[in-house]
C-alpha cells in the first residue's frame, strides 16, 4: 500500500489517494491486482489486474515521475518483476493528475 497523493497537494486535484496491490485470487496466489481508493481506503473504486498468473510479494513505490511502481514476485519460480503505470491506466482516464485551471 503506498500514499499516491494528499488532499492539500491542490496541483494533484486536492485528492486523498491510496494505491494497494495484492494477488486477488480467493484461493491462491494469482492475479496480482492494483486498486485505488479516493478517500482514505473506504472504498476502492478502480483496480486493474496487473498480472493473471501466480504472483505474490509486492511493494508499491511512487516514482518521481508520479508514475506508480510495483515490484512483484511472478510465477512459481519467483522471478521479480517490476512494472509502472500512470494514473490515468489505472482509471481507464477517469481520474488524472492534470492540472487544473489556477493551480500553478
Amino acid at each position: 500500500i503506498v500514499r499516491y497523493t494528499w488532499r492539500h497537494e491542490t496541483q494533484y486535484g486536492g485528492k486523498s489517494r491510496i494505491v494497494f496491490a495484492n494477488p486477488s485470487h480467493p484461493r491462491a496466489r494469482k492475479r496480482m491486482t492494483v486498486r485505488l481508493s479516493a478517500d482514505d481506503g473506504q472504498s476502492w473504486a478502480f483496480a486493474k489486474v496487473v498480472d493473471p498468473g501466480p504472483a505474490a510479494y509486492s511493494d508499491l513505490v511512487v516514482q518521481t515521475d508520479m508514475q506508480i511502481g510495483l515490484l512483484y514476485e511472478r510465477g512459481n519460480q519467483g522471478g521479480i518483476w517490476y512494472v509502472s503505470f500512470t494514473l490515468d491506466w489505472l482509471t481507464d482516464g477517469q481520474d488524472t493528475l492534470r492540472q487544473q485551471e489556477g493551480t500553478g
